[in-house]
């Protein structure tokens, strides 16, 4: 159960990383009014939103062993 909490605990710390970073593109993103958006920052934004899916699916995966060995 403490490897499930410790698992968790890393990927919440990722995720707010990688939030931070998705926060930054998009702020750089407004800037462009939506027009001539640099091509590595729209693939940035598309890859971290990917990444953080991810992310969320493993803790959402997590979540229901934690659950399934408690109950």
């Amino acid at each position: 159960m403490k490897l499930l909490r410790t698992k968790l605990s890393g990927l919440y710390t990722t995720l707010n990383i990688k939030q931070a970073q998705l926060n930054h593109y998009q702020i750089e993103e407004a800037k462009y009014g939506g027009q001539l958006v640099p091509p590595r920052l729209a693939f940035a934004i598309k890859d971290l939103k990917e990444e953080m899916e991810k992310i969320e699916a493993d803790v959402r995966r997590i979540r229901e062993r934690q659950v399934g060995l408690m109950g």
